[in-house]
């Protein structure tokens, strides 16, 4: 497989003085044509065009960030990692790749912006990416989910970028939401309380990590490198959203009806031993109708109304 290497090429305000001199030699070799009228100075000044225009495809501007990818004939000779205005053999192929960070969130698509001039034309430069949009799978137990990712990622070998994979965005792309489908698929959305399991909601620095190893580990071949992976969104899909609310409302309920109980049978527990040293006259089944009335204000939903006895 072709790794990269440098070739960063020559600096480029020396041949662009070397330019300027056979360009003013065109006009001046017209002149002398035009005095001398031989032809030794026609095939001087078209071979003084065709050299400045030869050294004028010669020329590149590295932002940044930036490399270039250069071909003789179909061969691979280095990648142009030095940024500035360099110069070049003005036969190579050159081939523009953006070294930067971006973002790609799952779901969204590559649209072309305008049209290509030309085929070895930078695919970044000519496609804008479409708003991303969640995809709806399957969790681990088997409810549909909608869920989608953002991940930051660049070029790490611009050799393998341009020549491992027909286009490598596209490439990034599809893997990535593969690799998120498989995820959310091997993870319930949420565990309800039961200890010892990972859920995509309760465990999203780890799920997160995950995604970020295996979108890694599908992309390598291409040369491309994830810097970091989040879930952007995550919610059960609108078939089954309201049946799981009321599920979490039933949870919610239980789990602060239980600890009202659990305040409450302190509280009466402690009553109970607060009296002992102060009723000794007090029965037991005298204490069980306290426990029970106490038990029966504390954790009923309404407040208590007094109920006055009257022996007759």
């Amino acid at each position: 497989m072709i790794v990269e290497k440098r070739c960063d090429g020559w600096n480029g305000w020396p041949f662009v003085i070397v330019l300027c001199l056979f360009l003013a030699g065109f006009p001046f070799g017209i002149f002398l044509c035009i005095i001398h009228e031989t032809g030794a100075y026609v095939v001087v000044t078209i071979l003084s065009l065709f050299i400045s225009v030869g050294i004028s495809k010669g020329f590149i501007i590295n932002q940044p960030n930036e490399a270039t990818v250069l071909l003789f004939f179909g061969t691979y000779v280095g990648t142009a990692v030095q940024n500035g205005f360099l110069f070049v053999n003005p036969f190579y192929t050159k081939i523009k790749i953006s070294l930067r960070a971006r973002s790609f969130e799952t779901g969204s698509t590559f649209e072309p912006s305008f049209p290509k001039v030309n085929e070895l034309m930078p695919l970044q430069s000519v496609r804008t990416q479409s708003p991303g949009k969640p995809i709806k799978v399957n969790d681990a137990n088997g409810s549909p989910i909608d869920i989608s990712a953002v991940i930051v990622w660049s070029v790490e070998d611009t050799a393998k970028a341009v020549f491992a994979v027909d286009d490598y965005e596209t490439f990034f792309a599809m893997q990535s939401e593969a690799a998120l489908r498989i995820l959310a698929s091997s993870y319930p959305y949420d565990t309800h309380g039961e200890a010892g399991h990972l859920s995509l909601r309760g465990n999203t620095a780890e799920v997160c990590l995950q995604l970020q190893r295996d979108v890694q580990e599908r992309i390598a071949r291409a040369g491309l490198f994830v810097i970091e992976a989040r879930l952007n969104h995550l919610a059960y899909s609108t078939e089954i959203a309201s049946a799981m609310l009321q599920r979490q409302q039933a949870q919610a309920i239980i789990a602060a009806r239980a600890q009202i109980v659990e305040g409450a049978i302190g509280i009466v527990q402690h009553a109970l031993h607060r009296l002992e040293p102060t009723d000794s006259a007090t029965t037991h089944e005298d204490r069980n109708k306290l426990a029970a009335n106490l038990l029966l204000v504390l954790c009923g939903n309404h407040s208590p109304q007094p109920v006055l006895s009257v022996n007759q």
